[in-house]
């Protein structure tokens, strides 16, 4: 992953700054955070959480 995969969720962000959290799922195989926020996790936790109801409102 690289900076150019994350320009769209950059710029959803300076138009909806309320937004609770940036999460972008990749092949990675651990859960990290960037400098600016975003969250990058590994799809398989991913999924699990929205399969547990983790990342509701």
């Amino acid at each position: 992953m690289n900076s150019n995969h994350l320009g769209g969720l950059r710029a959803l962000y300076q138009d909806y700054p309320h937004c609770k959290r940036r999460i972008i799922v990749s092949l990675d195989s651990s859960r990290r955070r960037l400098d600016d926020g975003i969250e990058v996790w590994p799809w398989r936790e991913f999924v699990e959480a929205l399969w547990n109801g983790e990342l509701g409102s």
